[in-house]
């Protein structure tokens, strides 16, 4: 997040508006994500019927457990790419901010979802999860299209080569995303036993991409 705002420093009022509009959609940002990752965890709640042994705490909670830590994996991972998007770019336009309101709106749906996966469990509902999941992954990636190749409002430092570099690194969540998405509506459930490696398949090439390409930005 930028620096807050001093109301006494004298600049230009286009320039003080453009901070101004900057700011506030990074806060607001910020406070979705935060509050988004505090809802997940108000859905953990002891069992009524728990008899104070671990065990019995993981057997009658696991759902909800597993819905907490997949929904603050997935918050946690957009956050970390928005903040990263964010910290390359200047400005925000009208078209940037709804693209943004729309991510965040996605981002909140989340604990909604958690709570989907925590009552029925992963086999119903995973699949929502995924398609979350790429709807986010797929909206983070327009937002950073449009804000650097179209709104030029990215810093004059970055260049051509690491603004692409950035396209590709946020493409990942998109595919795996989408692509899990595409294998669960094909009727690929959590029980088929070649659901694993078709999830690997996804997952570890993408993986090693994303590793590629952090080695090559940090060059």
């Amino acid at each position: 997040m930028s620096e807050p705002e001093s109301l006494n420093e004298v600049e230009p009022l286009v320039r003080h508006i453009a901070r101004h509009n900057y700011d506030r959609l990074l806060m607001l940002s910020d406070g979705v994500f935060a509050i988004a990752i505090t809802l997940l965890a108000l859905e953990l709640k002891v069992p009524e019927q728990w008899d104070g042994t671990l065990a019995d705490l993981l057997r009658q909670s696991w759902r909800s457990i597993f819905a907490f830590l997949f929904g603050f994996g997935v918050v946690g991972l957009f956050w970390a790419a928005h903040r990263r998007m964010f910290a390359k770019l200047t400005a925000a336009d009208v078209p940037l901010t709804v693209i943004n309101l729309f991510l965040l709106c996605l981002v909140s749906l989340t604990p909604a979802v958690a709570e989907l996966l925590a009552t029925h469990g992963p086999a119903k509902g995973i699949s929502y999860y995924f398609a979350l999941f790429a709807a986010i992954g797929v909206t983070q990636l327009l937002l950073w299209s449009y804000a650097v190749f179209v709104g030029r409002l990215a810093h004059s430092d970055l260049t051509v080569h690491g603004a692409r570099l950035e396209l590709l690194r946020l493409s990942i969540p998109a595919i795996v995303g989408t692509g899990m998405t595409l294998a669960l509506g094909l009727g690929v459930t959590m029980e088929d036993r070649w659901a694993l490696p078709l999830l690997l398949f996804i997952v570890v090439p993408t993986a090693l991409l994303r590793r590629r390409l952090h080695r090559r930005a940090a060059a």
